[in-house]
């Protein structure tokens, strides 16, 4: 039996993505050049466009079938779907939350700035970072924009638009959202440029426009910009587009422990450490013999994701698989998630909020089945050792990667289809096969090329 298959335009992972985004990349940087009377490099946009790129690639269908005229978004809005007024308020009163919690680290992000010149942004903070040599760690300060800015540059924008025949490209620059057009002067003029050529930025996450342009500015002035993974898909899909993208506008890429490109540096998983220092909070008591995530459940995919579900508890050994833990994927921290698996009936199934971390919910559990393989929960437990298996998509997978999955393929942990994964699951003692799995070099050299201990 098959799984749910993925819309490969919205992956990341698919190689006419990497091209239509570039080409927005190009497009848009001689507007927003034009609009601003600037002379920024392709480069310097492409840092302040990701999210932009992602939120029309999303929307694609819609942008592709006719004009969109309405007010922009202050920033953008990553949906498949124009948001509707209730989608904007909620989001303006976060992006307000975050701007009256952080209003006080403007100044020290300049001051920090005046004392170093090596910093870190983006990190998951913990006891021992300090040590890496990544830097001093600068605040994340979320600008808040009031007003309506310089809106004469929306009409220019909009008069570009009416000159482009793609009506895809037309709406990807009407699109463009306000605190790029109408409030970007302002936003420019607040990154004060302290040493920039002497300076070296460490770069995870870029948690807010500010940094952004903070880091699109101090590049295009000099400065070294070493960005990090900071997730999974990175050095296992061939064409990875998020690799491509972080590759291509920083001088160094550090990576979980492989290297593809030229500028691949082979480094540290600082993300799956954070994940083992919460992972080892909780105690193990394997109350739960197997733990079933889920993705994100929608109408269009639940039907296929009951289908799955039945498969599993009706194959599985009920001896051996006697309480099954099923986790939605939260859509945030604070609303019970449990309606999403409301398909799931079976008395052996305990049904997690989805408010609890992952570690949590892997503690009580024997075996992880990932139903979906590259995952970075299927790394989490490689680098925590905790047992899991997974569905590997038949996909174009890297030269580095290609002779671990065969490895996973041969030991179990890995299958194309579920009834291989039954199959396997019911004929094995779970920790004696792992201990098995574990055992082996390909295991250790696997966890040093994809989740290179800290």
């Amino acid at each position: 039996m098959a799984l749910i298959q993925r819309d490969d335009l919205k992956e990341l992972t698919v190689p006419r993505r990497v091209e239509l985004t570039e080409n927005l990349f190009e497009l848009l940087a001689v507007v927003l050049n034009n609009v601003h009377d600037t002379s920024y490099s392709v480069r310097f946009w492409k840092i302040l466009l990701e999210s932009h790129a992602k939120a029309v690639i999303a929307k694609r269908a819609i942008l592709n079938s006719r004009p969109v005229h309405r007010r922009p978004d202050l920033f953008a809005f990553n949906s498949n779907r124009i948001p509707t007024r209730k989608m904007i308020f909620k989001r303006r009163l976060i992006d307000f939350a975050k701007h009256l919690k952080s209003w006080t680290d403007y100044k020290k992000v300049n001051r920090i700035l005046t004392q170093y010149d090596r910093v870190r942004i983006g990190f998951f903070e913990y006891s021992g970072l300090d040590e890496e040599g990544i830097g001093v760690k600068l605040p994340n300060y979320h600008p808040f924009m009031l007003g309506g800015g310089e809106e004469e540059k929306r009409n220019s924008v909009n008069n570009i638009a009416e000159t482009k025949d793609d009506l895809f490209l037309a709406n990807a620059i009407r699109e463009l959202p306000r605190i790029l057009i109408e409030h970007f002067g302002k936003l420019n003029d607040s990154v004060k440029l302290i040493r920039p050529s002497e300076k070296e930025l460490h770069v995870h996450t870029t948690q807010t426009i500010f940094n952004q342009l903070l880091i699109a500015k101090y590049r295009e002035h000099g400065a070294r910009l070493v960005w990090y993974q900071h997730g999974s898909f990175y050095g296992e899909f061939a064409g990875d587009s998020q690799h491509h993208y972080e590759h291509s506008i920083s001088e160094e890429f550090r990576t979980w422990g492989w290297k593809i490109k030229e500028n691949d540096t082979p480094w540290k998983a600082y993300r799956l450490e954070k994940f083992r220092i919460e992972y080892e909070k909780y105690y193990n008591s394997n109350e739960c013999d197997l733990l079933i995530s889920f993705s994100k459940i929608s109408d269009t995919n639940r039907d296929a994701n009951k289908k799955v579900t039945d498969y599993l508890l009706n194959n599985l050994d009920p001896g051996e698989y006697k309480k099954v833990l099923a986790r939605p994927q939260p859509a945030n921290k604070i609303f019970n998630q449990k309606s999403q698996l409301d398909f799931i009936s079976s008395s052996r199934v305990v049904k997690s909020t989805g408010l609890t971390h992952m570690a949590e919910d892997m503690s009580k559990c024997r075996l992880v089945l990932q139903m979906r393989v590259p995952a970075t929960n299927f790394l989490e437990c490689i680098y925590t050792n905790h047992p899991t298996v997974g569905i590997l998509e038949e996909d174009e997978y890297t030269d580095v990667v290609k002779p671990y999955y065969d490895f996973f393929l041969k030991h179990g942990v890995l299958h194309y289809n579920l009834e291989s994964l039954a199959k396997h699951l019911n004929s094995i003692s779970i920790e004696e096969w792992w201990n098995t799995v574990k055992q082996q070099k390909e295991f250790d050299e696997y966890r040093n090329t994809f989740t290179r201990t800290v």
